[in-house]
């Protein structure tokens, strides 16, 4: 049986499990948990109302997550503007939802520069708008050279007017500049963003909310619906893998050609930044699982020639073990969970992508697959009865919530800790990093 005809078996399957009435003892969907914030609260009952017909059932097997699923339709959310037109986050979440229905990872542009012209215009809204705009220009095929570098100055010019004593800008400015040359700008705008507080958690509403909730240690509503917020954040706004594939090139361009400044200055500029962002955000996503790990001690640090061997300054390796300390605490994270948390450690091995990087292959050990798993009838069939016995997407959502509650209360601080702490290592003095242990 072809995979076409084993999707349509499973949409039957799906609504014929929507028309059957629920067996004794399902989960059943919860309701509106109020919050106190009007605009939330409608969100909450327009996704538990809109997406109710899915509630009970989970995901085709076929669908890719990531993108918020559980958004409403643009209209509802259009339909209270009147309400909430004066307030910057309601724009901010026109254009998540703008983007989400459509099955775009970028904001609407439209829709955040409304925001901006709010009273209570946030920072996350300009970062946003600032980053689709110089990705419009770089995408512009249209545009010569030197039209496009005079664009680029521009438009950082007008930003770090608008927004002098963040640091974000300068972070974005550096690596849109990165896409080009290491030269003394991009250096420039890298050490003036390290030089300014950092930027925090710079999200758009509804992550923004659901975030600040769980900080305050506050519920954030209907665990369903802010699980669900939370789970599109691994591939849209937030936390951009684009960024970190820049990092990688640049690294690697300064191993290679060097940069201004030299490249102990360099990589001193670009490891701060990214490891105190990380650090400041206090999202799990970012403290937890920080890929940088894994980018720049083997495949760059080791590789600077001059500092191999008898002449690698002493402090340099006590800074490289502390780096592999991290990078063992968190690849630890699933195991504690699993002593702890069963049921979590369970859901974070079941969640493909959006927690891969954390799981224990050996608590949880890939299946191996057939030389042609869509021919497989018996497998395509079990793959579409699980949609009817298995966990419902509300379930799953629920389980997303309570996993970055719990990595929040149990695994973030520590790692904040260390990263901050490696952070301030000094390619250009290493002699004056002390080891994390000496530190405590």
């Amino acid at each position: 049986m072809g995979i076409r005809h084993m999707r349509i078996l499973a949409s039957l399957f799906a609504l014929l499990a929507m028309l059957l009435p629920a067996p004794a003892g399902a989960q059943q969907p919860g309701e509106l948990i109020p919050t106190r914030d009007p605009l939330y609260d409608r969100l909450q009952q327009a996704v538990l109302d809109e997406h109710r017909d899915d509630l009970h059932s989970g995901n085709p097997y076929w669908t890719d997550g990531g993108i918020w699923q559980w958004a409403p339709e643009l209209a509802s959310v259009e339909a209270w503007e009147p309400e909430f037109g004066q307030r910057c986050d309601y724009w901010e979440l026109r254009a998540v939802v703008a983007a989400a229905v459509e099955g775009r990872w970028l904001p609407d542009p439209s829709s955040l520069r409304r925001a901006l012209e709010c009273t209570d215009a946030s920072p996350a809204a300009a970062r946003a708008l600032m980053r689709r705009e110089l990705r419009d220009i770089r995408a512009d095929d249209m545009l010569s050279a030197s039209e496009e570098d005079a664009r680029t100055d521009e438009l950082i010019a007008s930003y770090t007017a608008r927004f002098p004593e963040q640091s974000w800008v300068h972070y974005e400015a550096a690596e849109q500049l990165a896409h080009y040359l290491l030269d003394e700008r991009w250096l420039a705008e890298l050490e003036a963003g390290n030089a300014l507080p950092p930027p925090g958690s710079l999200e758009l509403y509804p992550l923004s909310f659901v975030h600040a909730r769980m900080l305050a240690g506050e519920d954030a509503g209907n665990p369903a619906v802010a699980g669900s917020i939370l789970a599109m954040r691994y591939v849209m706004l937030e936390d951009d893998f684009a960024t970190l594939i820049r990092m990688n090139d640049s690294c690697q361009e300064m191993v290679t050609g060097g940069c201004a400044g030299g490249i102990e200055r360099g990589l001193t500029a670009l490891l701060e930044a990214e490891l105190r962002c990380r650090a400041d955000t206090l999202v799990p996503w970012k403290c937890c699982m920080p890929q940088v790990a894994s980018i720049v001690p083997p495949t760059v640090l080791r590789d600077l020639r001059h500092w191999q061997g008898p002449q690698q300054p002493p402090d340099y390796g006590s800074f490289l073990a502390d780096f592999e300390a991290y990078d063992d605490y968190w690849h630890g994270i699933h195991g504690r969970m699993h002593a702890l948390q069963p049921q979590l450690a369970d859901y974070l091995a079941d969640s493909g992508q959006l927690w891969g990087a954390l799981r224990d292959k050996e608590l949880y050990p890939e299946q191996s697959q057939g030389a042609d798993p869509e021919s497989d009838l018996e497998e395509g069939i079990g793959s579409m009865l699980e949609q009817l016995t298995g966990p419902s997407m509300y379930h799953s959502y629920e389980q997303e919530y309570a996993l970055n509650r719990w990595l929040l209360d149990n695994e973030v601080p520590r790692c904040r800790e260390m990263l901050l702490h490696l952070a301030s290592f000094d390619y250009e003095h290493p002699e004056e990093y002390v080891g994390m242990e000496q530190a405590r």
